[in-house]
């Protein structure tokens, strides 16, 4: 997206949002890739990291500590973009799906990740109830929902139609809630509708100052310039060839330093999105440094 200015987007106000394992998608998009996405809207997705054979409606087994770890861990050096990134999570009451405690462990486990721990601010919406917790600068960063009586669904808001089996027509508009929560808090856009440019102007003044000429002096006899000798160009140095640098570790390895993220229990290299299969300690891979914050699967030989 950075790179197709054609498409007019501004960078500063990417915004990604998902139901179930769309949810778990952009949790996981949200930490890799905190520079890009501004704000996240996790609709009763699984918590980040969350087994792949993990049940239908089972419990969350991941505390808030290890998905704020493991976000940071998955930013690696974008990580300080997570200080100005938001976050909104939904989910209903009722849901048998995906358990409401997912919901609540992203929640708060970004929390911690953002260092939003104060305020927990209530408010209503339609058969919903929510809470807003603030960051140490009094700004709104984590804001969570819960949907009265709802099951497994996105909420559309109240009195529509269509949409499938899986949108909610009775509870709170949440695509419009979110808009508006990313829009009105976004920390990454200029908020001063008063700042002015001071354009000064500086006025320069010439003055000439004319005088009588003096009388020429006599023309010196120039004296003959000696042929100089000429300089030997020296040899160029080779410039050494540079040396490729892998990492041959467990997949869990290669996700804790950043080198490869999960998705769903498998993981996948940083740069390259290759496929090195599930995330444990068991299975071992070979990453090269393919650029500055990129790999892929290779050998240094």
């Amino acid at each position: 997206m950075k790179t197709r200015p054609g498409l007019d987007i501004d960078p500063k106000q990417i915004y990604v949002t998902g139901l179930s394992s769309g949810g778990g998608v952009v949790v996981t998009l949200g930490c890799v890739a905190p520079d890009v996405f501004s704000g996240m809207g996790i609709n009763t997705g699984p918590a980040l990291n969350t087994a792949a054979n993990a049940g239908v409606g089972s419990k969350a087994a991941r505390t808030p500590q290890q998905i704020a770890n493991d976000c940071k861990a998955y930013a690696g050096p974008n990580s300080t973009a997570l200080l100005s990134q938001l976050t909104s999570v939904v989910n209903g009451s009722k849901d048998t799906t995906v358990d409401p405690t997912h919901s609540w462990a992203n929640r708060d486990g970004m929390k911690i990740a953002y260092g939003a721990t104060f305020g927990g601010d209530s408010f209503t919406e339609v058969k919903s109830v929510g809470k807003i917790w603030k960051d140490n600068q009094d700004r709104p960063r984590v804001s969570y929902i819960e949907a009265t009586d709802m099951a497994h669904a996105w909420p559309a808001g109240a009195g529509g139609s269509g949409g499938g089996y899986w949108v909610d027509y009775t509870h709170v508009n949440y695509p419009a809630y979110v808009t508006k929560f990313f829009f009105e808090n976004n920390l990454r856009v200029e908020r001063d509708p008063n700042a002015t440019t001071t354009t000064t102007t500086t006025t320069t003044t010439t003055t000439t100052t004319t005088t009588e000429a003096p009388a020429p002096a006599p023309t010196p006899t120039p004296t003959p310039t000696p042929t100089p000798t000429p300089t030997p160009t020296p040899t160029p140095t080779p410039t050494p060839t540079p040396t490729a640098i892998c990492y041959t570790a467990s997949n869990y390895a290669h996700v804790l330093a950043g080198r490869a993220y999960s998705f769903w229990g498998v993981a996948r290299v940083v740069g390259s999105n290759e496929y090195m299969g599930f995330v444990n300690t068991f299975t071992s891979t070979t990453l090269k440094k393919t650029g500055t914050y990129s790999y892929a699967i290779g050998t240094c030989n």
